[in-house]
């Protein structure tokens, strides 16, 4: 690390996607970077005051391919304003500042002192400097310069706004401390609770910012990525008397089995190569029925699609070469394995369904004994299959990570031509933490019940 009078907020163009991946992530091995996000006010100029606070700087610049500040240019430019007023020599930190939610500075220089106190927090506070008021919007930087030739005497209180704040960020993380050892005390090792008993300490003595520092959006994350993966969102297949009569109409399964719709949209995955250029329940909508007779999981998918794939002309007005596919992933532990590195896991059983785009139904097999019948609808196609439990290897009471995943193609213009890239993709459950084509730990919990 070269030392520098500089310091530089760097960031990077990033692919718009949850984490990093090799293969599709240019950046993905660039480890001097950091992903690029202009957070919502106020917390937009906060990279500015933290750079600003941490150490003695003259200078401050932002690179990146393209800055852009999104609306939240008065904010920059005040704060580039003050800066600009301040001399291009080290400033000294005042030695005795009643709050830590401030960084004040000063220094003389050709025969002026220079005064800055920069904000450290998301609310607006006040402070006296030299018996003057000086208000700090949220991380917000005031600059000046007077005849004073000494240090400057600085008195104020904590914001009661941020110590609120603050209080209740460590409520939630002692709340979610328990509420993650409940699922796997091995998830909560010891060194969040010395997190959570230090941020108390400073809370409790007036230090609002380090206690806020104590509990950091780092800790609260990766507590609540646990969580997530310990306890993900759940399906059902309740128990029926017999087989469903499998005829291509979900209606006629017992009115017991379960039985959910995705039609609203809320199931669609984000990624920049799936642009979600949805029209409605028509374009892509699912409904999913599940059940079990003690010797079997029944599966019912009716998927409403209005161009199957091959059926959609492409951008040049041929045959579309992509098609789109409905697979089911099933994952009897992995999904749950919150210590794991995302490469050393993968699905147990993945059954892709060949759809029914040249014909009026197909019929077909899968992993762990799957057996099922495709149908060509009028506005979609229906699936309906089972498999033994026993070859899935979960039982009656038991439970297995359980995924749907719908891709859908249309031959939309605005698509990038490399293979993966496709009009949308729905996922039942869609609460997807780790990259969604290969993680198991984006499976919901189905339920054998």
């Amino acid at each position: 690390m070269v030392d520098t009078p500089y310091a530089g907020i760097f960031s990077l163009f990033t692919e718009g996607h949850i984490g990093f991946h090799p293969d599709v992530n240019f950046w993905y091995g660039k480890y001097w970077t950091a992903p690029d996000m202009n957070a919502a006010a106020p917390f937009a100029v906060a990279p500015w005051a933290r750079a600003l606070a941490h150490r003695v700087r003259q200078a401050i610049s932002a690179g990146t391919w393209s800055v852009k500040y999104l609306g939240f240019d008065p904010a920059m430019r005040r704060f580039a304003k003050a800066f600009r007023m301040l001399p291009p020599v080290d400033m000294q930190d005042v030695s005795r500042v009643p709050v830590d939610t401030i960084k004040v500075r000063w220094a003389a220089y050709k025969g002026k002192r220079y005064v800055y106190a920069v904000s450290l927090i998301p609310f607006e506070q006040t402070v006296e400097i030299d018996g003057k008021a000086v208000t700090l919007e949220p991380f917000g930087l005031q600059a000046f310069s007077d005849s004073g030739s000494s240090e400057p005497r600085v008195s104020g209180r904590p914001s009661e706004e941020y110590r609120q704040y603050v209080a209740g960020r460590i409520e939630a993380f002692e709340a979610l401390c328990d509420e993650l050892a409940g699922l796997d005390a091995r998830a909560v090792p010891a060194a969040y609770r010395r997190a959570l008993a230090k941020a108390k300490e400073h809370l409790a003595a007036g230090r609002c910012y380090a206690a806020d520092i104590a509990v950091g959006p780092g800790l609260m994350g990766e507590l609540e990525l646990r969580r997530d993966i310990l306890d993900p969102p759940q399906l059902h297949a309740p128990r029926v008397a017999s087989a469903p009569r499998m005829t291509g109409d979900l209606d006629a399964w017992p009115a017991s089995a379960g039985d959910l719709r995705a039609d609203d949209g809320a199931y669609l995955a984000g990624h920049t190569y799936f642009p979600n250029s949805w029209k409605g329940p028509e374009d892509l909508s699912l409904r999913l029925r599940l059940a079990h007779d003690g010797q079997k999981l029944y599966l019912g998918l009716y998927v409403r699609d209005q161009a199957l794939g091959a059926d959609a002309p492409n951008v040049k007005g041929g045959r579309n070469n992509q098609v789109d596919s409905c697979t089911v992933k099933l994952s009897r532990s992995a999904y749950l394995d919150w210590a794991a590195q995302g490469s050393e896991l993968r699905h147990d059983v993945q059954w892709s369904f060949t759809l029914p785009v040249d014909k009026p139904s197909v019929q077909g097999s899968g992993g762990a004994g799957l057996r099922y019948t495709s149908r060509r609808t009028a506005d979609g196609y229906v699936i309906e299959g089972a498999a033994p439990l026993k070859e899935l290897g979960v039982a009656p009471g038991g439970s297995i990570g359980f995924l749907v995943s719908l891709s859908d193609v249309d031959g939309e213009p605005n698509l990038s031509s490399h293979s993966w890239a496709v009009k949308q993709v729905m996922m039942v459950p869609n609460e997807p933490n780790y990259t969604y084509w290969s993680d198991p730990r984006n499976c919901g919990r189905l339920i054998v019940e």
